[in-house]
């Protein structure tokens, strides 16, 4: 059986605001069909080095390339029509819209209906709507909310807020999908069901790249993991490797002369 592909390379990737360096030099593999952590503390330059990925943010320096392929100049919607997502740490919904409005609109890089072949044929465009809204229901049938599709935003709980969003994000059909805090807000049953979710998605081939505070669901779910620390990566390798890396405990506990509550805290605490 052959090895997964690298799916995303970044290469010494600096990002920088006038004489602040918030991501520096980061350097990281990601496999294809896999669930790659990105952690650390608060202010680590996680977030930022997402916006550098998606395309929200210009990269300063180094390269990002997607299958082998440089997207570090790619516009945020070319990356998204190459097939490159994200969520974000509170979800970006629309309160006044329908469960399945919102899902809806993750689909429209799929329509093939542009503004002439709407205004010349209706037929069509009404079958494009049909497809759209089947395809919307598909989607928040796997995350468990197709019975709540005609429910506006507004009245959802925050957990079924962030199902709609990654509902939305599917809608996309990503190769690669981003998760921003994905587990923040959630009751340990939300957050059981998000995981479930995802290993089921990886299973069908794509790739999770996890930004996330809780160490347990991170520990749990990762096949790999860069950690960050003040912009930049101070170690990557598997769960058991990082749970006992020095430099990652000490970046979150601060070197605790207890050995053996770090390497707890790192498997089973909620780190901020």
């Amino acid at each position: 059986m052959r090895s997964p592909e690298v799916i995303l390379t970044l290469r010494e990737v600096t990002r920088r605001f006038g004489g602040l360096v918030a991501v520096n030099k980061l350097s990281m593999d990601v496999k294809e069909a896999s669930i790659h952590g990105l952690i650390g503390p608060n202010g680590a330059g996680k977030s930022t080095a997402f916006d550098l990925i998606s395309g929200l943010t210009t990269v300063s320096t180094g390269e990002i390339c997607f299958r082998g392929e440089a997207i570090t100049h790619m516009a945020p919607e070319a990356r998204v029509a190459s097939g490159v997502c994200r969520t974000f740490q509170t979800p970006k919904l629309f309160d006044e819209m329908t469960v399945l409005d919102v899902v809806a609109t993750g689909r429209h890089l799929h329509n093939s209906v542009g503004l002439w072949g709407s205004m010349f044929s209706i037929g069509r465009k009404r079958r494009e709507e049909a497809k759209t809204v089947s395809a919307a229901r598909e989607f928040l049938e796997i995350v468990g909310l197709l019975a709540k599709e005609d429910a506006p935003v507004a009245d959802l709980s925050y957990g079924d807020r962030r199902l709609v969003e990654i509902a939305r994000a599917l809608a996309t059909e990503p190769s690669l999908l981003l998760l921003d805090e994905v587990t923040s807000g959630l009751n340990p049953v939300e957050t059981a069901t998000v995981g479930d979710l995802l290993r089921n998605q990886v299973r069908q081939g794509l790739t999770i790249v996890l930004v996330e505070h809780d160490m347990k669901f991170v520990m749990g779910l990762c096949e790999r993991i860069t950690v960050m620390n003040y912009g930049s990566v101070i170690a990557d390798g598997s769960p058991d490797q990082i749970a006992t890396d020095p430099n990652v405990i000490a970046a979150y506990l601060g070197s605790p002369k207890d050995g053996q509550r770090s390497r707890r805290a790192l498997r089973s605490e909620q780190l901020v």
